[in-house]
Parts: structure tokens; C-alpha cells; sequence
């Protein structure tokens, strides 16, 4: 739970005091650092907000999700707008990711030995209705990153599937 408040602390302040970094096509490193602190209005931060509190991920998985999102922002984008990207969304799908990432892993390794194929397709279904539509709604809006926050969650997803195979025992 603190680790919840500290995000949201680190979100926050640098909203209310007017810090606005994202990065572009040609930024340097410390705006692909520094891009998930910015956030372009209160609903983009709000939303970000509600994302932070509302999952369930854990603190091991934090640093992972922010280096993660710096990757990917080094990623060609899918932009036809000429605003920076910001906010911490990129942080939020690899977080998530990485969670489906892990769940997927465990299915395709252990389905035969515990799982019930009706809890598989339940999951599934709540994975194509709280993840994909969302991503699907994002490509049509403006002035949204579409690219990075695919790649955030195929890359968390990609690092939790090899975390759980190197872990496999």
C-alpha cells in the first residue's frame, strides 16, 4: 500500500508544479526517462491514478514496469501527432502484462496438470474485455501514444512468460 501513495505522490506533485516533459522521435535520454511523471491534463492523471490503485501488482514488479516502458518508448511509434508522449500509461501496461504475462505462462505450462479449460476461458475473456478493447479504443484517439502501449504490454508479457520459465522448477 505504500508503495501505492509513493507512486501516486510521484505522479502528483509534478503535475501540480507545472512540469511537462514527454519525449518525440529525436528526444534525448532524460525526456525518455522523465515522461511518466508528466501528464497532460487531470484526466490523463486521474486516469493514470485510478489504473495505479486499482491493480493488483506488488513492488518487485514496479521497477521492472518502469524499465520496461523506457524501452519501449525507444520503440517506433505510431503517432500522426506532433505532441510528446507522457504520462505513466506505458508503466501501467507493462505492469499489466507482465500480470497476464505470468497467468498465460502458468496456463500454457500447467493447464493439464490443474487447471479447468472453463477458468482458462473466463480469464481469457476478461483479458480481451479489460485489456484489448481498451487498446482498441486507444487507436482511434487522439493524441495517444497507440504504439507504446502495445509494446509495454507485449514486452511485460514477454518478461514475465521468460521470468517464469527461468523460475520453472
Amino acid at each position: 500500500m505504500i508503495y501505492k501513495i509513493v507512486i501516486t505522490i510521484l505522479l502528483t506533485v509534478p503535475y501540480i508544479l507545472g512540469f511537462k516533459t514527454g519525449y518525440t522521435g529525436n528526444s534525448g535520454l532524460a525526456s525518455h526517462l522523465l515522461f511518466p511523471f508528466s501528464h497532460a491534463n487531470i484526466f490523463h492523471l486521474a486516469c493514470n491514478l485510478i489504473a495505479v490503485w486499482v491493480l493488483k501488482w506488488n513492488m518487485k514488479n514496479i521497477i521492472p514496469s518502469v524499465a520496461i516502458s523506457f524501452v519501449a518508448s525507444f520503440l517506433p511509434g505510431i503517432s500522426i501527432y506532433a505532441q510528446p508522449t507522457m504520462g505513466a500509461s506505458g508503466i501501467i501496461f507493462a505492469a499489466i502484462g507482465m500480470m497476464w504475462g505470468k497467468y498465460f505462462s502458468h496456463e500454457y505450462f500447467n493447464t493439464w496438470l490443474e487447471r479447468d479449460m472453463d477458468i482458462l476461458s473466463g480469464n481469457v475473456k476478461k483479458f480481451f474485455l479489460y485489456v484489448l478493447v481498451p487498446l482498441a479504443v486507444m487507436m482511434f484517439l487522439p493524441n495517444v501514444n497507440f504504439a507504446l502501449h502495445l509494446y509495454s504490454l507485449y514486452l511485460g508479457m514477454l518478461y514475465a512468460f521468460f521470468h517464469y520459465v527461468i523460475t520453472l522448477k
